[in-house]
């Protein structure tokens, strides 16, 4: 167990479905920015930091998998589903124990992708799904963001009144396929070419940018100690074969034909961290498994956890993806490891993965061997 001495700030984490920087699509013109310029703004002040998500246009329940248990996904399918089989320590269980309230919040029907069985076998107090919602702001199937946010501070606000230490997880889903609106949702950005997935989507984020920044700084206002994390899951899907990215030229039709500094792109979405008072954290680049690590040191809370077992190798960040995986290397470089004969940093990330798997396997489906950290050890 981790000492519970400790200042019990609240951990906000914002999931944000496809959120991402439509502006990166260097061949398509514009006729606004399309993200609001105070998240702009913000999102200077880390230093443009991404995270490096282990899906593209889809599969949110894996990247959801990492910011709360810290390890990798490898496999080309709902993690969720099949491979959360036991009981595990991941940040919510991990904080509960330390006196936290937890709280998951995603106005989805409850059981998509196991997500009721999963919640509460990482640690999750309560979920608040669909049916816990007024859905009074609906685009097609998706409750917007603005009436999300809303809904949650004024949950939040009883929790936050009680003073109990509180663990709060947002996964939003307006964002989701194929970009719909209500009628208080008109167009306000035009995009050159002719892929109108493009459009709807710049549109999509427009709204979901604004709408998040009023959230935001209602929330720091509320809870002005508090961290916060708010990052994208997963690039945009604009069509079959990589559509709208190859129009612009920053992806190949096929992953095989990628090059390395394309599959830098391919998982690379905006991530904002806010340390309480201290303000933006300057993450850099790094894997969306890498975040509950970094908060647990921002909470300055000490002794040993699952997420020791996940440190990257030194000079290095590692992105897995089914078939291969992604090195970043200190000096600013991207490797991209598929098969032997490997690199010398991909024959060192590679055996890092192999054991990082081992683990992994162990803790969510097998009979965790590996669970109980001796005390002294070295993460």
């Amino acid at each position: 167990e981790a000492s519970n001495d400790f200042p019990k700030r609240n951990v906000h984490i914002i999931l944000l479905e496809s959120f991402w920087d439509p502006l990166l699509l260097e061949g398509i013109e514009f006729s606004g920015d399309p993200i609001s310029p105070e998240f702009r703004q913000l999102w200077a002040q880390t230093g443009n930091s991404t995270v490096l998500s282990p899906v593209f246009g889809g599969y949110t329940a894996n990247a959801e998998f990492e910011v709360l248990c810290g390890f990798p996904v490898t496999v080309d399918t709902v993690f969720f589903e099949g491979w959360v089989r036991k009981a595990a320590p991941c940040l919510p269980s991990h904080l509960r124990a330390q006196g936290y309230a937890t709280y998951a919040s995603h106005p989805n029907v409850a059981a998509f992708w196991n997500r009721v069985n999963v919640y509460d076998r990482i640690g999750f107090d309560t979920y608040w799904s669909k049916k816990d919602f007024e859905l009074d702001d609906m685009n097609r199937n998706f409750l917007g963001d603005s009436s999300l946010y809303r809904q949650m501070l004024d949950k939040l606000d009883r929790q936050l009144e009680s003073g109990e230490p509180t663990f709060d997880y947002i996964v939003t889903i307006f964002g989701h396929l194929d970009y719909p609106f209500n009628e208080n949702r008109p167009k306000v950005v035009d995009a050159s070419g002719d892929n109108k997935m493009v459009e709807d989507y710049a549109n999509q984020i427009y709204y979901k940018s604004h709408e998040l920044m009023v959230f935001l700084e209602q929330l720091r206002k509320r809870d002005p100690d508090s961290i916060i994390v708010l990052f994208g899951d997963h690039l945009p899907f604009m069509g079959e074969n990589f559509a709208g990215y190859v129009d612009s030229g920053v992806l190949a039709s096929k992953r095989s034909d990628f090059t390395d500094e394309m599959f830098r792109f391919y998982v690379s979405t905006p991530v904002v961290i806010i340390d309480g008072p201290h303000g933006p954290v300057q993450a850099g680049n790094l894997a969306i498994y890498e975040i509950p690590a970094l908060l647990l040191r921002l909470l300055h809370l000490s002794g040993p956890s699952i997420m020791d077992y996940t440190q990257p190798p030194d000079g290095m960040r590692v992105r897995p993806l089914p078939g291969l995986h992604i090195d970043l290397l200190a000096d600013g470089s991207v490797e991209v490891c598929k098969e032997p004969p490997f690199s010398k940093a991909c024959q060192i990330s590679t055996r890092w993965l192999q054991d990082v798997l081992t683990v992994n396997d162990d803790l969510f489906i097998g009979r965790q061997f590996t669970r109980q950290i001796p005390r002294d050890s070295e993460p």
